[in-house]
């Protein structure tokens, strides 16, 4: 369609949704209308999980690693991955206390690539998997596929080889379904995933 110059959206109108605007003063940060989202989303807190897509490298941020491996904070040198991290157990800390269930653990999803698994791995090894335990955590390997080099669809070949690349965030669908998770998280009674990046 985007080659023969047909829009697929011709006809539609786009519409802003509804619902709230968590700005400003009357219901932004700090506002009492804030502070009753917040506890209404901290109620729900043991029954969610987390995704964090995490296939690409930083080389476009001029970063020689993984994105999820880069400082988020420089006066303590904390990585993207250990805030992440860090944020899951303070939810699952608050979590146990208000279920009563000392043992629940918040589970995590990460979605990888060929080009970040190995060094995922390696971090979170490395790093005691910041404080997550190992069965709280399922790393999900996206596998590469032929890289496309224009709108008419050709593959890109460098030194007489098929490049290929990640297939892109919209595989992590696919992955927590081959990997069983939709159906063992509602199974234990998690209702919510929360996806970032």
């Amino acid at each position: 369609d985007a080659k023969a110059g047909k829009n697929p959206f011709e006809g539609l109108t786009p519409e802003v949704p509804q619902g709230e605007r968590l700005t400003g003063p009357e219901s932004g940060p700090g506002s009492k209308a804030y502070a009753n989202f917040e506890v209404k989303g901290m109620a729900q807190l043991a029954k969610t999980c987390f995704c964090l897509v995490a296939g690409g490298l930083g080389e476009r941020l001029g970063y020689p690693g993984i994105k999820i491996g880069i400082t988020a904070e420089l006066t303590s040198g904390m990585t993207f991955m250990e805030l992440y991290a860090r944020s899951i157990l303070a939810f699952q800390k608050y979590a146990r206390k208000s279920s009563g269930n000392a043992a629940l653990e918040l589970p995590l999803a990460i979605m990888t690539s060929g080009d970040t698994n190995a060094k995922t791995l390696e971090l979170l090894e490395a790093n005691a998997y910041f404080g997550l335990s190992r069965s709280q955590v399922t790393i999900m390997k996206q596998e590469l596929v032929p890289a496309l080099m224009d709108i008419d669809a050709k593959i890109a070949v460098k030194d007489g080889k098929v490049e290929k690349k990640p297939h892109g965030h919209g595989d992590v669908h696919a992955l927590l379904h081959q990997h069983g998770l939709p159906q063992k998280w509602t199974s234990e009674g998690r209702e919510w995933l929360l996806l970032f990046q």
